[in-house]
C-alpha cells in the first residue's frame, strides 16, 4: 500500500499567496492568507485589557499585517506585529497598511465575516 508523503499533504494545506502592489511603499509585496492562528495571535495582541471583547483596531491592523506581508526571498514574515505597531502615526502609511491587510483578509478563509468555506466561522473570539 503506497502512503501519502509530506509533499502530497504540503500540496493541499499550503497557504495561498499573491502578490500585491504598493504604489506608497515603492514595489510589490508578496501576501499570505492568514490562519486561524494568525487571527487568534491578532485578537490576543489587540485586546484591550479592561474589555476583553474589544480590540484596539490599529493594534489589530498591525498583527494581520505581520503576518500576511512575507519577504519574497525568504517567504518568512517581513515585520512582527510590534514592529508595524511601532510605525508612525502617519495617514499614507496607516490607510495603505488597512489596504494591503483588506487584500489579505480577502485572499484568506478565516475571520469573523469570512463564510468561503460554507461553514460558520469558528475562530471568532
Amino acid at each position: 500500500m503506497p502512503y501519502l508523503t509530506r509533499t502530497q499533504i504540503d500540496t493541499r494545506t499550503s497557504r495561498r499567496r499573491q502578490d500585491i502592489e504598493s504604489p506608497l511603499f515603492g514595489g510589490t509585496l508578496l501576501i499570505q492568507e492568514l490562519s486561524r492562528w494568525d487571527m487568534q495571535n491578532a485578537d490576543r495582541f489587540a485586546t484591550i485589557p479592561t474589555d476583553l471583547s474589544k480590540v484596539y483596531l490599529l493594534l489589530h491592523t498591525a498583527a494581520l499585517f505581520a503576518a500576511g506581508v512575507l519577504d519574497g526571498a525568504s517567504g518568512k514574515p517581513m515585520y512582527t506585529a510590534d514592529e508595524v505597531s511601532d510605525w508612525r502615526d502617519d495617514a499614507d502609511v496607516w490607510d495603505e497598511v488597512v489596504r494591503i491587510v483588506t487584500a489579505i483578509r480577502a485572499l484568506s478563509e478565516v475571520g469573523p465575516e469570512s463564510l468561503k468555506s460554507g461553514d460558520l466561522p469558528s475562530d471568532v473570539g
